[in-house]
């Protein structure tokens, strides 16, 4: 069965950490694809910092375009916004592009995993997908442990297990993550965007004018 790991985001825009982040964890669980899905109207979000999502779907397009493992799946666009993870993960079930038997596993980081009881039906999708926790810098793996242990699973070797969800897995040894705000602010700052940027998503940027 394939494993697809799905990197959902504003990706506002898509930097270096977002594919280092990518590739760790397709080696780390053994991904045979990781499908990058821009959020078209993020509800957890908001502010006119985000540019249009042609944009940054399209930085993603360039940025995956060096290695196989990756693409960009736009299906957000045509959802009814805002755009809910729940309802993105059953419409790509449905989709002929995945309609083989496939097993989904979704990247999130540790900062954003801690709310999920925020979102939209969040026990349907304990149960329906693999969750892959995704460190992130300055963030204690202790408040990790503590809302795992309140949702109700237990630390195995093979990962967390929940009698009613499904297997959940946190990378080891992940590089350390920065933010597409740092990003922004260090472009605003310096006007340098090739040291955190793929050379194609630095290029588009500057073409048009964004940030």
């Amino acid at each position: 069965m394939k494993k697809i790991g799905l990197f959902g985001g504003t990706f506002n825009p898509l930097h270096n950490g977002h594919l280092q982040l990518a590739e760790f964890a397709a080696a780390q669980c053994q991904l045979d694809q990781v499908v990058f899905l821009p959020a078209a109207s993020p509800p957890h979000k908001k502010g006119d910092e985000i540019v249009p999502f042609s944009h940054r779907a399209e930085m993603i397009r360039l940025a995956c375009s060096r290695n196989k493992r990756f693409s960009c799946n736009t299906i957000e666009q045509d959802l009814a916004r805002p755009s809910y993870t729940v309802d993105t993960l059953q419409a790509l079930k449905t989709s002929p592009l995945y309609k083989s038997e496939a097993q989904f596993f979704f990247l999130i980081g540790v900062d954003a995993f801690i709310e999920l009881k925020t979102w939209k039906a969040y026990r349907d999708l304990l149960s329906e997908i693999n969750f892959i926790l995704c460190p992130r810098k300055l963030f204690s793996r202790t408040q990790t442990v503590l809302f795992l242990t309140e949702l109700g699973f237990v630390q195995t070797p093979l990962g967390w297990e929940h009698s009613s969800y499904l297997t959940l897995y946190e990378l080891e040894g992940a590089p350390d993550q920065v933010s597409s705000t740092e990003v922004r602010r260090t472009f605003e700052k310096s006007g340098d965007l090739y040291q955190k940027l793929p050379p194609t998503v630095a290029d588009y940027i500057m073409k048009h004018g964004l940030y």
